[in-house]
């Protein structure tokens, strides 16, 4: 009889041993399953945010075009009314040193950036008015950072007031970005 009864107990203990590692099974499964789930999710989610900065430097790289453009320094003029989308030769020449001289006001408002002319037709030269890119050095013992270079082209009039001529050129601002 009591040989019986150990027999029945060895008999629910395995039992028991059978539906607890059914359970630690059910268990690491749903553990996998949620670890995949979470990889997947992050990656899609951080190729969304990519996307996102990416688009955010287009847009400052837009911005800071309208705001070259529109500065005064350069920009041609008949009886002082600024024309759309001319540059004075002369005035840019003489922006180069003002900004030269003036480099912290001209920081705030253009940061790290470049600005550039270049005339098309009929001629071929290219004016540098501002080139500020980042110091790589400075930070690339914290952590190794890239910059990228964001270009805007926006089609131009040249005006030459020394010969009394025009010519078409391109303006070229562009943005340093992380």
């Amino acid at each position: 009889m009591a040989k019986n009864i150990l027999l029945k107990l060895q008999h629910k203990n395995r039992k028991a041993q059978m539906k607890m590692m059914e359970n630690v099974a059910i268990m690491i499964i749903f553990f996998m399953l949620l670890t995949l789930g979470f990889i997947f999710y992050g990656k899609i989610g951080g190729h969304s945010a990519k996307q996102d900065i990416e688009k955010f430097a287009q847009q400052r790289a837009v911005k800071l075009a309208k705001i070259v453009a529109a500065l005064p320094e350069v920009r041609c003029s008949e009886e002082n009314v600024p024309v759309q989308d001319c540059y004075d030769l002369l005035r840019v020449e003489s922006a180069k040193t003002l900004i030269e001289n003036n480099y912290q006001y001209y920081l705030e408002i253009l940061g790290y950036s470049r600005v550039a002319i270049e005339e098309k037709y009929p001629g071929n030269a290219t004016l540098i008015i501002y080139d500020n890119q980042p110091d790589i050095n400075a930070v690339s013992n914290i952590e190794e950072i890239r910059f990228s270079y964001i270009p805007i082209y926006i089609p131009i009039t040249l005006f030459n007031a020394t010969i009394n001529q025009y010519s078409f050129g391109v303006l070229e601002v562009g943005t340093y970005d992380k």
